[in-house]
């Protein structure tokens, strides 16, 4: 298994393209497993970049002409200059230079040692690109030409609804195995109807898989597939618990991930990986992005309240800088915002503003590196996360996509019957309907008992998400960090235990520790936070 394991992780396709600013027509280059210069005619050059089910143009040249587009969020595009020579790669690791100094913004390293919503740059001389957009060279920096989605007038949920379909056919018109995810939730309810219609029209066997979480959804799940009579795979959180360390401190995985991802990826990639060595050639069916689901509409009576919404808290950051002995100041969160408030006024209507932002904020950035990451070992597909689908989405009137409704027609349509049974949801946000609360089992006195022990949670619990086997791993290192910001993540992580800090994830600090220890490692770099 380890051997496995470690051959998938190798498998990542990492490419760069780089070229000199001054003549990119003649100077470029693409390095790396499926890209390629597509040399066009009159001296024009394409250069695509090939993942998974995804093709993707990502430069446009001509002698009179130079365009960037970056891809939905299925994987990130990271840009530096460094005096006249541009890079650009999918991996912020490829991006570093022997034997420099790298800056580090404090404000968005303390947020990601909160939550892992790497919205923001992380590292001061690289950028991440907005998703979704076409950006121009200007004096070896990008300046934001638009966004790629498109306001559509008049469009009908029909419209949204055959778009969708029409996407999930040409993935699934192979007549492969769909392994779907079921959980007790509307995603994997929808995931399912999908899949069944796709088995009408293609002939595809559809297999069940149920991560066990509590007792309640998995009796929904378990009724859903004795409903179709569809055995139902059952595997417990902890199954594949021992192999973490396998995943968490691979380097390659390190190297290609970076200091970013999701913490729930190590888990879901042991699991995952299951799932393929019983059919090879399935496709898993899951993990989709919601930028469809017309979530926080009523948290936001106006678009300068986004912030708010979708911004992390500025006094828990400060209070982790403190630990640190850091000074952060919120400007990066404050021009984020300000940037999507600006990037959203194509829209005309609140909501759909708000659907922007709520994808940039949250979305792509909270789930970018982990679509990029499923893609690449699973070739896992994000229909949901398609251009064209979203932009008629997001250009649905208000009443179209509230409490679920574009969802709710979706199942309607192809599976009435799952709407009659039982929902267990986390995504109150998007409710004000009572009848709908009602509908939906919802583990409120749980989550109330979760906030009264938060101050607990934080001081005992949370310590732990860093196992003894980790640690004895960590030990064994006996490395000397290079820079005072690793050193004083090391010591955050060894003294865990003895003096905890609250609001700290331990998870996201040992993988930012892994990463900056291996680009000193391996680069010689120094970090400074400033």
């Amino acid at each position: 298994m380890t051997d496995k394991i470690s051959t998938l992780i190798e498998s990542y396709s990492s490419w760069t393209i780089s070229f000199d600013a001054s003549n990119p027509l003649n100077t470029i280059s693409v390095v790396g497993i499926d890209s390629n210069i597509i040399n066009g005619e009159q001296g024009c050059i394409t250069v695509e970049v090939n993942l998974a089910d995804y093709k993707h143009k990502i430069i446009d040249i001509s002698t009179s002409s130079f365009f960037i587009y970056s891809s939905n969020s299925r994987f990130p595009i990271y840009f530096r200059a460094v005096n006249n020579k541009i890079k650009l790669s999918n991996i912020i690791y490829n991006l570093f230079d022997e034997n420099e100094v790298i800056t580090i913004d404090p404000f968005v390293m303390c947020q990601q040692l909160l939550a892992n919503y790497s919205n923001y740059n992380f590292f001061r001389q690289i950028k991440l690109l907005e998703y979704n957009a076409k950006y121009t060279l200007n004096n070896n920096d990008l300046s934001y030409v638009a966004s790629t989605f498109q306001f559509i007038e008049n469009v009908s949920v029909d419209e949204c609804i055959d778009e969708l379909l029409l996407g999930c056919e040409s993935i699934f018109s192979s007549g492969r195995t769909i392994s779907v995810l079921l959980s007790g939730g509307y995603d994997s309810r929808l995931n399912l109807a999908i899949s069944l219609e796709m088995a009408k029209k293609y002939g595809n066997k559809i297999t069940l898989w149920h991560e066990y979480k509590d007792e309640q959804e998995f009796v929904f799940s378990k009724n859903v597939a004795e409903s179709l009579g569809i055995p139902l795979n059952v595997k417990d959180r902890s199954t594949f618990s021992e192999s973490l360390n396998q995943v968490i401190f691979n380097s390659n995985y390190i190297r290609n991930n970076g200091p970013t991802y999701r913490t729930n990826i190590p888990r879901w990639f042991n699991y995952l990986h299951h799932i393929k060595m019983t059919d090879e050639n399935s496709i898993i069916f899951g993990h989709g992005a919601e930028g469809h689901k017309g979530k926080y509409y009523n948290q936001i009576d106006t678009i300068g309240e986004v912030t708010k919404a979708f911004g992390v808290d500025t006094a828990s950051v400060e209070y982790i800088a403190k630990a640190l002995g850091l000074e952060v100041n919120n400007e990066s969160q404050i021009s984020l915002f300000d940037r999507l408030q600006k990037h959203s006024q194509f829209y005309l209507d609140l909501s759909s503003k708000i659907d922007f932002i709520h994808y940039h904020a949250y979305v792509a950035n909270g789930y970018g590196v982990r679509t990029h990451a499923m893609s690449q070992y699973f070739d896992i597909p994000f229909p949901f996360l398609d251009e064209k689908f979203l932009s008629l989405v997001f250009s649905l009137p208000r009443e179209d996509k509230e409490e679920f409704n574009l969802v709710i027609n979706i199942i309607q349509k192809l599976r009435p019957e799952f709407l009659d049974m039982p929902f267990i949801s986390a995504n109150m946000k998007s409710l004000k309907s009572k009848s709908l609360r009602q509908k939906i089992v919802h583990t409120q006195v749980i989550q109330s008992l979760r906030k009264l022990k938060m101050k607990y949670f934080y001081k005992t619990n949370n310590a732990q998400k860093i196992t003894k086997s980790q640690q004895s791993i960590l030990n064994e290192f006996n490395y000397i960090p290079k820079s005072k910001i690793t050193l004083a993540l090391k010591k955050m992580l060894d003294s865990r235990v003895s003096t905890p800090v609250p609001y700290l994830r331990y998870e996201h600090t040992l993988q930012l520790y892994l990463f900056l220890k291996l680009c000193e490692d391996e680069k010689n770099i120094s970090f400074v936070c400033k």
